[in-house]
């Protein structure tokens, strides 16, 4: 009978590694019988056969490898007797299978208690990684039309059939609009919902992007925004000829261009002081023009008002303009005139200038003249009309006296007063006389290193003298001032080295600039006595280390620079050994040979000697004489690093120590069960040999050493067992990171091969994000497999969350978009011309223009329009007003009660403090008007005309009846005066 206990697991390492692991362990039994064998077919190998079969990440020639090394790991378990851990690779896969005894097997027939064996078998096999597909991206339905204001959603779909989906990207008119994580991995949506005005097209595009960096094609969508209805618009107005200042009686043009935009212009109406001057239709219906020449006498200023109105009655602001007429040109007036300069008197050839300012209050200058003793001098035009120079620039040689005179005229022939003004020119200055120099000391020859002194006297007859200046062989030696003007000297005190000839100039200068010759003068400087130099002294022979009777020679060489060697010495131990005379008096040689018995040290010093008594420095040297060669004993050897027993896989230290009574050690030899493990060269008494190993146990392992001398005689040979014990099992760490935002299951230390499942929280307001560091992708939990310390970082990143914006009635507002959690947005509500904001609908409150929006949720906020409101303007008929009437209210009203302002189109009245006040009598035409406010859209403007009438005193001599009549503005009237 026979129990087999299986457990096969196969592990996948990530493509970053690129290694495919295996394991598997079971138990088998070892037969009692003839012949004595192991199990070693046992399932949980086949099973290990089928798994690598089966992969799809092993080359054809990988997987062959790899079951190769099953048989072969499989083979060392069916060995009776075999125990401990073994290693075997093939190609690239690698194993170890680890075999032990299993004293518990249960006995059954031909199986005895301690014959049974537990196997643990690891493999690894580099992988080939499947080849990474590009994600996909596709369109969610969008639309392809929406109405102008109105609100609408784009979405896209990303897929990756990989599982590695991270991103899926949507732009609006290249701007980021939805920006979404990859969903599932292998799906993930990403839109927003968005309006926009029109007409228009807008092109939104979107692109995948995957773990890998990898990103889909990029694809695009238009949508076609309708433009919004038509609104009426009022027309505009402005001034397309207006002067500002034109000349009394002038000729000028005013006139203004209307604009409708709607294309309904039908009026373009000015007014000047309020009487019609220039009324036309509206042109092409989108612009118009309407004027008119006119002139009129100064000075005053005139008063245009331009209005433009379009088919539906509405009408453009009224506009004002005022021109400035300026009064009849005053009587001429005759031109002034002045000196701009008046040298007075002038040095001898300097020069001078002579100019005249001409000025006329009028304008109206054109001539500036002046003359040089009655002679035209310089003539120029009238400037700028109001001021004019004129002038030349003058040399003269002295003495003399010079008049010049200067007059102004105008256009109008009108001439100044003539002034006058006289220069005096001076006599020339005398003529200056150039500087002299001579030397005052200068010596002819001085000694080497002798100090001496060279000077120079500078004289000018004119008493300008400025500069006394000596160089020394063309670089500044001595420059010193003029001294008293008349004469000067400049010198410095200097030594030279020679022989040598050094060269002395020298020149002076006046203050005019004027020099005098340059003169020169050399002093020679002597040679320095010679010195005498003593002898140098080198060994021609060194013999160093002689053996014991052996012959050898000793020597020296002398040398003087001088030529006056007259000795070179060598002395044995301080004794006398070679004497010779002076060679050639510059060189010479002085040695002997000589023969000792060692051991010994022979001390040799040389010393040259000259005519001068001069010596050179003792120079020495030593030769040893060695001992006679001794009798040969062999070399010793022993361990001096020799460890009994290591850790599997544990790096130890074998050595030995040489040892040769006879200095003549040459080399320590150690041997790893047999084989060479290491060997040193040595030379002299003592030498070590030894390496490092390492081992992968349960064995055991017999090293031996000897040491060898020059001679060839070999030490006996010692030995050493080491025991390598069986390995322990392998343990990885794994550490556990969350990033901010969330938690991480802990990490903890696992045998190698074990599977730890890694979990991450988010919290309240983050999503999880992906893992990064020895795990990827968004899989939660994720699986790590430890066959190496690996570290997981958790990563979180705040929720997002969409803010849809939107809009009722007439207006706009700001687009909405994705937002993190605690983002808060400002959202502004623009009305459009002819609407007003009422307020905010949806997750906003209030009436003001700009909202906050703090996104700690999805959020939808709606700007609430409505139309303002039409008013119009109610002006009774105006009765006729008293010239001396108070300033009174024209009485007209609006419906929105806003208050109505009032300009005088025409006619002798003015408007003050909103009431009307009559300066004249006649016609008087006023224009209501009311621009409208943020709730009202601007009233039509209203105009009124009524008679500003003066008090009369009727005289009429009775008849029996008289019938008058007045005319009013409601018609004629007929009065009737009787006699009484």
């Amino acid at each position: 009978m026979k129990t087999l206990r299986f457990l096969c697991l196969l592990f996948l390492g990530s493509c970053a590694h690129a290694t495919e692991y295996f394991s598997g362990s079971g138990s088998g039994s070892e037969r009692d019988t003839s012949p004595r064998e192991r199990d070693y077919t046992s399932p949980w190998i086949n099973t290990l056969v089928a798994q690598i079969q089966g992969s799809s990440r092993l080359t054809s020639a990988d997987r062959a490898n790899t079951i190769q090394l099953v048989a072969d790991l499989s083979l060392i378990a069916s060995q009776p007797g075999t125990f401990g851990t073994f290693s075997r690779s093939v190609g690239g896969s690698s194993g170890t299978i680890t075999i032990l005894r299993d004293p518990d097997y249960i006995v059954g027939d031909g199986h005895v208690p301690g014959t049974g064996y537990l196997v643990d078998m690891g493999l690894e096999a580099p992988s080939a990684p499947p080849t990474n597909r590009a994600p996909t991206i596709a369109w969610m339905s969008p639309p392809t039309n929406a109405a102008d204001g109105e609100s609408y959603k784009v979405s896209a779909r990303g897929h990756d059939d990989d599982g590695n989906l991270t991103q899926v990207n949507v732009w609006k008119n290249g701007q980021p609009f939805a920006f979404a994580g990859g969903g599932s991995g292998l799906d993930g949506d990403s839109g927003n919902t968005t309006s926009d005005g029109g007409p228009q097209n807008v092109t939104f595009t979107a692109q995948a992007v995957d773990g890998d960096g990898v990103s889909s094609p990029s694809i695009s969508w238009t949508v076609s925004i309708h433009a919004p209805p038509p609104v009426n618009r009022a027309p505009t107005i402005s001034w397309k000829t207006v002067p500002g200042t034109v000349a009394h009686g002038e000729g000028y043009t005013i006139s203004a261009r209307g604009q409708d935009e709607d294309g309904n212009l039908t009026q373009v109406n000015v007014w000047k002081n309020g009487q019609p001057f220039a009324f036309a239709d509206g042109g092409s219906g989108f612009d118009g023009d309407s004027g008119n020449a006119t002139s009129d006498g100064g000075p005053q200023n005139v008063t245009f008002a331009a209005q433009a109105v379009d088919g539906a009655g509405a009408s453009s602001p009224t506009i004002s303009w005022t021109v400035t007429i300026n009064a009849p040109p005053p009587v001429n007036r005759a031109p002034t005139i002045s000196w701009n300069t008046a040298p007075g008197t002038v040095a001898h050839g300097e020069s001078y200038t002579i100019s005249a300012n001409g000025r006329d209050e009028d304008g109206n200058l054109t001539q500036v003249n002046v003359w040089r003793n009655g002679s035209p001098y310089a003539f120029a035009g009238g400037g700028n009309g109001v001021d004019g120079d004129s002038g030349n620039a003058s040399t003269d040689g002295g003495p003399q006296t010079i008049t010049y005179t200067a007059q102004a005229a105008d256009s109008n022939g009108a001439t100044s007063a003539t002034i006058s003004q006289t220069v005096t020119v001076s006599a020339p200055l005398p003529v200056n006389q150039a500087p002299t120099v001579s030397w005052t000391t200068a010596p002819g020859t001085v000694a080497s290193g002798e100090n001496y002194t060279v000077s120079a006297r500078g004289h000018d007859p004119d008493g300008n003298l400025t500069q006394v200046n000596v160089w020394k062989n063309g670089q500044p030696f001595a420059f010193a001032g003029g001294g008293t003007g008349t004469d000067g000297d400049s010198g410095n005190s200097t030594s030279d080295v020679g022989p040598a000839v050094v060269t002395f100039t020298a020149q002076v200068v006046d203050s005019d600039g004027a020099t005098s010759a340059t003169i020169s003068h050399s002093v020679t400087v002597s040679a320095p006595p010679p010195v005498n130099r003593g002898p140098v002294i080198a060994w021609n022979s060194v013999p160093g280390t002689v053996s014991s009777g052996q012959n050898y020679v000793v020597s020296a060489h002398g040398y003087d620079p001088d030529g006056n060697l007259t000795q070179v010495n060598v002395w044995r131990n301080g004794q006398p050994f070679a004497f010779a005379g002076g060679g050639n008096g510059t060189d010479g040689d002085s040695g002997n040979s000589a023969t000792d018995t060692g051991p010994l040290a022979v001390t040799y010093t040389a010393q040259a000697v000259d005519s001068g008594g001069a010596t050179s420095p003792v120079i020495s040297q030593t030769v040893t004489v060695n001992a006679p060669p001794p009798v040969n004993r062999a070399p010793t050897i022993a361990w001096t690093t020799a460890p009994g027993s290591v850790a599997s896989g544990q790096s130890y230290i074998v050595s030995a120590h040489g040892s040769d009574p006879d200095g003549n050690l040459s080399q320590i030899s150690i041997w790893k069960d047999g084989q060479p493990f290491t060997a040193t060269a040595a030379s002299g008494t003592d030498g070590d040999a030894g390496g490092a190993g390492l081992d992968t146990g349960p064995k055991t392992i017999v090293f031996t050493a000897q040491a060898f001398d020059a001679a060839g005689a070999g030490s006996p040979s010692i030995s050493q067992t080491l025991t390598v014990n069986a390995p322990p099992p392998v343990q990885f760490t794994l550490t556990t990171i969350a990033g901010a935002g969330g938690t991480v299951s802990a990490g903890g230390t696992y045998n190698s091969g074990t599977v730890v499942a890694v979990t991450a929280s988010a919290d309240a307001i983050h999503d999880f994000a992906g893992w990064s560091g020895d795990a990827a992708g968004l899989a939660d939990p994720v699986s790590v497999t430890l066959d190496r310390n690996k570290t997981v970082q958790a990563n979180f990143s705040l929720k997002r969350f969409a803010l849809t914006t939107s809009t009722a009635g007439g207006g706009s507002v700001t687009a909405g978009g994705s937002y993190p959690y605690g983002t808060v947005i400002t959202i502004s509500a623009a009305p459009d011309a002819v609407s007003r904001f009422v307020g905010w609908a949806g997750d906003a409150t209030g009436g003001a223009l700009s909202v906050a929006i703090t996104m700690t949720a999805a959020r939808s906020v709606q700007a609430i329009f409505v139309s303002k409101t039409a008013q119009t303007i109610s002006f009774p008929i105006l009765p006729d007003y008293s010239l001396d009437s108070a300033p009174f209210l024209p009485g007209a009203t609006a419906t929105s009660g806003l208050p109505v302002d009032y300009v005088v189109l025409s006619g002798p009245a003015t408007m003050s403090g909103g009431l009307l006040q009559l300066t004249g009598s006649g016609a008087v035409t006023i224009l209501a008007s009311q621009p409208g406010d943020a709730t009202y859209l601007s009233a039509p403007a209203v105009a009124r005309t009524f008679n500003a009438v003066a008090p009369v005193v009727l005289k009429y001599r009775p008849t029996a009846r008289t019938r008058l009549q007045r005319e009013g503005a409601d018609g004629p009237t007929s009065l009737v005066l009787e006699k009484p």
